[in-house]
């Protein structure tokens, strides 16, 4: 998707003060406003479309804007800690406690040539009508959006990492003690079974850690292997690596802060084209929570 036809054939950083310009946002951020915002991460009920704001900028990734979708009153924010953020930004809607729901937010790449409108006219009233959007309502909520107080340090809390928490993943753990001769036998034998037969496999190790290599290298391999609940397990354990960083892995967010940097310095055609590829796989395989 595009910002706008004049942005195609444009050089990277004028594409990308466009894609500002469309959200009311000059260098110094003085007039955010309201745009329309279409992807497919909006439900199809709702047309793909929302009426969004753009609350920050994000704290670690300078082509990324945290945005709030309009629909919802962004009163509320003004009252929230991280920790709370935090919970309802990236937690599963099915994992919230009762009566939490996720917070309406969305980043949004001004790198990736996003589809974003400053004119809210260019939605006709009956489109709206048609998508279920009630655009006084988001007007409205657009105001108390503007009158939010800075948040710039909350958002970094928001999306800083947590260094030393919990156990370090198996992944990462080989060397905390080496697989003994037993356990190896049983690592060469598994080797030569096929999915079907791992999948049923009871071979038992030594080594509390080789089961859940074994599980992880059948999901990697061969998903297809996997029952629905081995797959609902490797989801979980793939939200919590890729989206909360979890036993120290490399998060999807810090991935593609990296390749936005890589972006930014290379000038060849050929390395554009692989940095963009590797962007739009990360962003089909990182889990939805």
């Amino acid at each position: 998707m595009i910002a706008s036809p004049s942005c195609l054939n444009l050089p990277l950083a004028c594409a990308k003060d466009k894609v500002l310009h469309e959200m009311g946002l000059p260098a110094e951020q003085i007039d955010a406003r309201p745009f329309l915002h279409v992807s497919g991460m909006i439900p199809p009920q709702r047309g793909c479309i929302a009426v969004m704001w753009p609350l920050a900028q994000h704290p670690t990734n300078k082509n990324e804007m945290i945005c709030w979708d309009l629909q919802a009153d962004p009163s509320e924010l003004a009252s929230l800690d991280a920790e709370t953020l935090r919970l309802r930004m990236f937690t599963k809607t099915a994992d919230l406690p009762e009566g939490i729901t996720r917070l309406p937010i969305k980043g949004i790449h001004i790198n990736k040539s996003p589809m974003v409108v400053r004119n809210l006219k260019t939605l006709t009233p009956e489109m709206a009508a048609r998508w279920g959007i009630d655009m006084q309502a988001c007007i409205d909520n657009a105001v108390k959006a503007r009158a939010l107080p800075d948040m710039s340090v909350l958002w970094k809390q928001v999306y800083s990492r947590l260094e030393g928490h919990g156990p370090q993943d198996v992944d990462q753990d080989l060397y905390n003690g080496f697989v003994n001769p037993a356990d190896r036998r049983r690592l060469t034998q598994l080797r030569a079974l096929n999915p079907q037969e791992l999948a049923v496999d009871k071979t038992g190790f030594d080594d509390a850690r080789l089961a859940e290599l074994v599980f992880r290298w059948r999901a990697r391999n061969w998903p297809e292997s996997l029952s629905a609940a081995e797959t609902a397990r490797w989801q979980q354990r793939c939200a919590a690596a890729l989206i909360h960083g979890e036993g120290g892995a490399r998060t999807a967010q810090q991935m593609f802060a990296e390749v936005d940097a890589l972006q930014e310095t290379v000038d060849d055609e050929r390395a554009e084209e692989i940095l963009g590829a590797l962007y739009d796989w990360a962003e089909a395989v990182v889990p939805e929570v």
